[in-house]
């Protein structure tokens, strides 16, 4: 087999790499190229599976229970009570900003969450 057909066929087996790769993702990461804003004004969280509990947002990081934090993708309970500890320690959030303060609350998932939460 000459040269040119072996680049040729491994090109064509990355690209088919490539897009099982893609598909494999967006299928297992549902919304995630969806505005996130659009999708904080209308997510819920189901408490259990007979009742509703439907949660407005943005979140306010003032007033926002443990259960309501742990409805945005990404606070899981830990960083809930994270953030309520940290709200205690210094009285109120001034800014959402204030999130990256958070010992374990870096910038990526402060840009993923910060629309989700207001002061």
């Amino acid at each position: 087999m000459d040269e040119k057909k072996q680049i040729g066929i491994m090109t064509s087996v990355a690209l088919v790499v490539l897009a099982g790769i893609i598909l494999f993702v967006s299928y297992s990461s549902p919304n995630v190229y969806e505005n996130k804003e659009k999708d904080a004004s209308q997510q819920t969280l189901k408490s259990d599976e007979h009742s509703t509990l439907d949660i407005e947002y943005p979140l306010d990081l003032n007033t926002a229970t443990v259960e309501e934090l742990m409805s945005v993708n990404g606070i899981g309970e830990g960083r809930a009570r994270a953030i309520i500890a940290y709200r205690d320690k210094i009285g109120s959030y001034t800014s959402v900003e204030q999130l990256m303060e958070i010992d374990g609350f870096g910038e990526s998932l402060y840009l993923q969450v910060a629309a989700y939460f207001t002061v």
